[in-house]
Formats: C-alpha cells, sequence, structure tokens
C-alpha cells in the first residue's frame, strides 16, 4: 500500500495523455449516437483533493495523505468526457451536472442522481462518472456473499465496495463505521432501485479500490464500467479506464506502439460506435499494452462491464 498513491498518480497521468490524444488521434468518421440529445443527460463527479486533508487530526494525517491523497488530474478526466460528448455526439452543454471539489459530497451527489428522475422517459439515456478514491469495507448485511456466481465472485466476497465522494473520510479497510460519508454499493442500488429508471442509465467508476460494486448496481436498463482484477473487482488500477472513452471517440488507434492502429471499436462496421463495442476494444486495447499488470487482489487487471440493457447502447 505504500506505494499506492505513487502509482495512482502515475496512472491518472497516463489516462489523461490517452484522452487527450483522442484529439489528435487519427479517427473514424466521427462516432454518432442514437436518440435525441434532448433526451440524454450526464453527472460527472471527481475530486482533485479531499476535505479531510485540508482539515484532519495531525495523527491520521500521515496515513490518510499517503493512502488516499490528492489526485490532481481527476476534474480533466470528467471535462474530456464531456468534450467527447458534445463534440462527437452532440450532447447539450446544458445537460451537463458537473460536481468538483466541494460540490462533489456524498449529499449533493445522491440528490442529484435523484434529480435526474425529472428527465425520465422510455427514450431517455443517463451517464453517470465517478472519479475519485475507493475502497472496500466488511459487508454487514450478508448481501455480498449470498451472490450466486456472479462474475468472478464465485459467490464468495465478505466486502461492501464504496466510492469517496469530496467530504468522504477514511477510516482505513474493515469496519465500514470506520468510513465517513462514502457511498457504499448498498446505498446506490437502494437508490437506483428505487427510482426506477424507465430509461437507460450508464455507469462508470474512475475509482480506486472500489469498481468491485458494478455488479451490486446491476439491474434492468443499467449498464456499469469498473476495472479490477480478475479474481476480485474490489481492486484496480485507474489506467484501464481511458481506454473505452478512446474507443467512443472515434479513434482506429492512437501514436501508442503497443496498441494496433488499425483495431477499429467499430467491430460490426454499422458506422456506430456502442458501449458494448468500446468496451470489447478496451479490452483488447489493454491485454495489446501490458496483461500482467497486477492488482491488489493478486490477479492481472481488466476493464470489466454487467450489463442490464437490451441491445446495442449508444450515447
Amino acid at each position: 500500500m505504500a506505494n499506492k498513491l505513487d502509482k495512482y498518480v502515475l496512472s491518472i497521468a497516463l489516462v489523461t495523455l490517452l484522452l487527450g490524444s483522442y484529439l489528435t488521434a487519427v479517427s473514424a468518421s466521427p462516432p454518432t449516437g442514437e436518440g435525441s440529445p434532448e433526451n440524454k443527460y450526464a453527472l460527472l463527479c471527481a475530486s482533485t483533493t479531499f476535505l479531510y486533508l485540508l482539515d484532519y487530526p495531525e495523527s491520521a494525517r500521515h496515513t490518510c495523505i499517503k493512502c488516499y491523497g490528492p489526485l490532481p488530474y481527476a476534474d480533466q478526466e470528467v471535462y474530456e468526457v464531456r468534450d467527447i460528448l458534445v463534440d462527437d455526439y452532440g450532447w447539450l452543454e446544458d445537460h451537463f451536472t458537473i460536481l468538483i471539489n466541494e460540490d462533489n459530497t456524498k449529499a449533493r451527489v445522491m440528490q442529484e442522481i435523484e434529480s435526474l428522475k425529472q428527465y425520465d422517459s422510455p427514450d431517455s439515456l443517463f451517464l453517470i462518472v465517478l472519479c475519485g478514491h475507493g475502497w472496500v469495507v466488511e459487508d454487514e448485511d450478508g448481501d455480498e456473499a449470498a451472490y450466486p456466481n456472479i462474475g468472478n465472485r464465485q459467490g464468495n466476497d465478505p466486502f461492501d465496495e464504496c466510492w469517496q465522494p469530496y467530504d468522504g473520510i477514511p477510516g482505513g479497510q474493515g469496519d465500514a463505521a470506520n468510513m465517513v460519508d462514502f457511498i457504499i454499493d448498498d446505498e446506490f442500488k437502494l437508490l437506483f432501485d428505487s427510482l426506477e429508471f424507465q430509461g437507460k442509465l450508464v455507469v462508470q467508476f474512475f475509482s480506486c479500490c472500489g469498481s468491485g460494486l458494478i455488479e451490486d448496481i446491476a439491474g434492468p436498463n443499467r449498464l456499469a464500467l469498473g476495472c479490477g482484477d480478475g479474481d476480485k473487482l474490489e481492486m484496480h488500477w485507474w489506467m484501464v479506464h481511458g481506454y473505452n472513452w478512446l474507443a467512443l471517440s472515434g479513434c482506429t488507434g492512437v501514436e501508442f506502439p503497443e496498441i494496433d492502429l488499425d483495431m477499429n471499436p467499430d467491430s460490426n462496421g454499422d458506422g456506430k460506435i456502442s458501449v458494448e463495442e468500446s468496451y470489447y476494444w478496451a479490452v483488447a486495447a489493454n491485454e495489446a499494452t501490458d496483461p500482467n499488470v497486477v492488482g491488489w487482489g493478486g490477479g492481472p487487471v481488466g476493464l470489466y462491464m454487467v450489463d442490464g440493457i437490451e441491445g446495442e447502447t449508444f450515447l
């Protein structure tokens, strides 16, 4: 864990380079989504620093800074996502809610997710991107262990996963009571279940150590993306997240020698790039760069998707 922050910052920088490079990379014809931009809404959340780094007891300050330090490029990531959607897909700029640092509190994030309900219809599409630290805490209600061999869990997962907004105060792996204002997967699931969206919901976690919760928030009309190691989804690096956005930007490749420049994300040749196609392209791109990167859980790191949306999903 001692080198976690250094590796984290380096991997975030790599994603910034990857996403930024789509502006100059050789691209296919601009990708097109489906449906009216009037029915598409995005909530993009990120923290470059955290409340406890500004005012936290000195006795615990060193550990928190080491393991849960600032994420200086996180805001750039969400703005890159917005630019891709506006420039390449025609999304409307005033349909984006962007929460950075002080605005990115637990209460505000949950409130903004709930507020999407006012725009819901069978034709609506919602995108939620959550950047920040994540962690795992002991599963207190037993719902994790109840999963019957879903994905890579093999029915045995003693942890709830969680994501950290700006005001989240870490207490270390273990007792959930130690994690103040983190958002635990159970809370996300309860909220999404209660909203019962008629439209499609796409959620992506750019969060270290927390993306295992994509399985827990799965449901009808929901597609969730995260990454982790091959045995458990709790632990992962940030870097592979950038690949699916490269694909969604229409790139056939970038000046990156490990990626096959002829590998077109539009695999079925219909002139459109679906979220699913971007996912499979990202998996291939990650394997082409370094298939042996090992996560904290001990297995190779990869991008994962839980897709509850019938057919392909287009942004």
